[in-house]
């Protein structure tokens, strides 16, 4: 209770040493939620305004719709009744901040909001600070910030703890992000990074490198009891939470210590330690007032590009091969979580070694049979001077999948210079609590999906249902049926949208979010699954969760980017779609799918013909969009030729009930796409009408 007491006073005590916070409005998220205006703190009555009140405070806009907090708050509630509890609130809110004399809280027919220009948020505060080159001083008092923030808010509404749990993450990996170049930076002084180190050490106690600096630095003070309880602590971390020991590196440091490498002239270790006492201090205390830092200008290095090759396959029969597949996007998409590196899964013919100064590797690997056993050889190629700078070989087999996974991952880093802790590892390439079955089957069902064949999609379907029914808690299932529901009208032509079926698919994408809230594919397919039934509105903080958990995979960046086209900002459209297509300089036949249909909605018609034919009619349905662009460009010739291949073409692929008549086809076009803003629509509905295509009295859903 008293460490709960602490954090309270700290983090009020920096609102008051704030110049001018006295006339703002205050909010304290880390710990349990405190509100003031001019000094004078604001009470609530219920849990669900202060509820609401955090989710506006931790919005960038500090702007909600009302639509979105009912389904945020009271997802098990039908509509009427949560309409009606927002409604009182709203009230509760309003009560409290006139009371109060504050006029920072404004709620409207379709909306409330709090002034963001009179508000200040701690956790904004810290991460301002952060990100400016200074350590707040509740980072150096709160051991596992990021789990305090919005304490004892977890279990008010499913939806809602979903929310808290996946934005502490995405605030604790902003932190780390940010603290984490400071500590590496040659700009930033030697004081600077031993604060920043204890912050990083306080947030991610398995950080090996910020654990080696304080090391150093108690050694270098003559503190070398200090060092050693430092290095043993993360020893014991380490072997009782996650079966490892600490890197060679961090075993070579602790062996000089123990030999005095680090002693200095008495003289020298005094004038420093006068400089550095408060920041040792903090590893066993806590600090009582903000260590202010110059704002440091730590220059990013150029990021590193990974470009992993398809996986040779010798001798691999089908009833094996979906586990090397498997290997490779699993890997893939454990890789591309980290920042450090931007990952391209490309040939190398087809992403030549760039001429700015980012170093580019090449993962390649080969599979084959040996006996019972699938052997697998794996190296790393710089791609500039063809040197290998590291290989392995072991067995693949369920049973060590995901060890190989971790150490693949770790000797890359390592061969690298990129430090990744035990705790990073584990959380973005651990393994899940589900049996070695269940994994499998799952591969095998990815497997099938990816060959979109009517056989082969019907047996995924088949295994992702009977293994959702035999592991219930399994998110990764929930997640591939998801996806496999809200594309098969794609895949298939001539099958129409069905809201019965996308509601049952959205109570499938909701339990996935539930059961793995920091995971961004389940946040992606649940958002999607709000689109697809028709309640456009509460995809948004799913697909912003997904792009803030996974910023660095281009295609999280470019699904939420099509998102945005079809039913919300058209900038956030642009700006998502332009992020991704930096991170990935040779995107995929369907990523530049993607792009030409975003760039149809956005107006850019010659860009969206440039990105369709890049395309190579990896979706079925991007003949129509290219009518359309041309159309638009005035090419009406050109449109109409284009708009009869498609109509030809979808013919060859229609499997539903009804007849492939032109009506028929131009219907199912205008349905499939989940557009919900009718002029964005209307660019499609035009451009396939003004191609000679019957549109008269098609509608759009709603």
């Amino acid at each position: 209770m008293r460490r709960v007491a602490n954090v309270q006073e700290l983090a009020e005590s920096e609102f008051e040493a704030v110049p001018g916070a006295a006339a703002h409005l205050s909010v304290s998220l880390v710990g349990r939620l405190t509100i003031r205006f001019k000094g004078r703190l604001i009470e609530l009555r219920t849990q669900k305004a202060g509820a609401v009140l955090s989710y506006l405070a931790l919005t960038e806009t500090k702007h909600e719709s009302r639509e979105r907090l009912v389904g945020l708050l009271w997802s098990r509630s039908d509509e009427e009744k949560a309409r009606a509890s927002l409604r009182q609130v709203v009230r509760e809110l309003r009560a409290a901040f006139e009371e109060a004399g504050c006029s920072g809280f404004v709620a409207g027919r379709l909306s409330i909001h709090l002034d963001a220009e009179n508000v200040e948020v701690d956790v904004e505060s810290i991460i301002r600070a952060a990100e400016g080159g200074n350590v707040h001083p509740l980072l150096l008092n709160t051991p596992q910030l990021g789990e305090r923030i919005l304490e004892g808010m977890d279990d008010l509404d499913p939806s809602f703890r979903v929310w808290v749990l996946a934005k502490r993450q995405t605030i604790h990996d902003r932190l780390m992000r940010s603290l984490g170049a400071g500590l590496v930076a040659d700009e930033v002084a030697a004081g600077a990074k031993s604060r920043i180190a204890t912050a990083i050490f306080n947030l991610d106690p398995t950080h090996e490198e910020a654990c080696c600096h304080l090391m150093r630095t108690h050694a270098e003070e003559g503190d070398v009891a200090g060092a050693l309880r430092i290095y043993k602590a993360l020893w014991d971390l380490l072997d009782r939470d996650y079966g490892m020991e600490p890197s060679p590196v961090t075993e070579e440091l602790v062996a000089k210590i123990k030999l005095g490498a680090f002693e200095r002239p008495l003289a020298d270790s005094g004038a420093r330690g006068a400089a550095d006492k408060r920041t040792l201090r903090v590893i066993n205390g806590s600090v009582e007032h903000a260590i202010p830092l110059a704002a440091a200008q730590i220059k990013a290095p150029a990021k590193m590009r990974l470009v992993l090759q398809p996986f040779a396959m010798h001798g691999i029969d089908n009833d094996h091969a979906h586990l090397v597949q498997g290997f490779n996007q699993h890997l893939a998409a454990s890789l591309v979580r980290f920042r450090e590196w931007s990952v391209v899964d490309r040939v190398t013919a087809a992403v030549p070694p760039a001429q700015d100064s980012a170093p580019q590797y090449c993962i390649e690997a080969t599979a084959y049979r040996a006996g019972d056993d699938i052997n697998m050889v794996m190296v790393l190629k710089d791609d500039r001077t063809g040197i290998y700078v590291w290989s392995e070989s072991f067995r693949l087999g369920l049973n060590n999948w995901f060890e190989a996974q971790q150490r693949i991952i770790r000797r890359i880093a390592m061969s690298l210079n990129v430090q990744l802790s035990a705790e990073r590892l584990m959380r973005l390439a651990g393994e899940p609590d589900v049996s070695l079955d269940a994994h499998d089957r799952w591969l095998r069902g990815q497997s099938l999906h990816f060959k979109y064949d009517a056989e082969s999609w019907q047996r995924a379907v088949t295994i992702f249902r009977d293994a959702i029914r035999e592991n219930p808690t399994f998110s990764p299932c929930y997640s591939s049926l998801v996806q496999m529901n809200n594309v098969e009208h794609f895949v298939h032509p001539g099958v129409f949208r069905d809201l019965g079926k996308a509601k049952a698919t959205l109570e499938l994408a909701k339990r996935a979010v539930q059961l793995d809230p920091v995971d961004s594919r389940a946040h992606l397919c649940c958002g999607w699954s709000y689109v697809m039934a028709l309640r456009e509105a509460e995809a948004a903080p799913h697909m912003d969760l997904a792009c803030e958990l996974n910023d660095n995979d281009p295609w999280t960046l470019l699904s939420s980017a099509a998102c945005c086209a079809f039913c919300g900002s058209i900038d956030q459209a642009r700006l998502r779609a332009e992020q991704s297509l930096a991170l990935s300089s040779a995107p995929s036949y369907l990523g530049w799918g993607y792009h030409g249909i975003i760039r149809v909605l956005s107006g850019e018609y010659a860009g969206a013909l440039e990105a369709i034919d890049r395309a190579e009619g990896v979706i079925k349905t991007l003949p129509a969009w290219r009518a359309a662009a041309l159309f638009h460009l005035g090419q009406l010739d050109m449109a109409r030729e284009e708009a009869q291949r498609f109509l030809n073409g979808i013919r060859s692929f229609w499997i539903g009930s009804s007849a492939p008549t032109d009506e028929a086809v131009v219907r199912w076009t205008l349905e499939a796409h989940p557009i919900s803003v009718g002029a964005r629509w209307e660019v499609l509905r035009d451009g396939l009408g003004g191609a000679g295509l019957p549109v008269e009295g098609i509608v759009q859903l709603s």
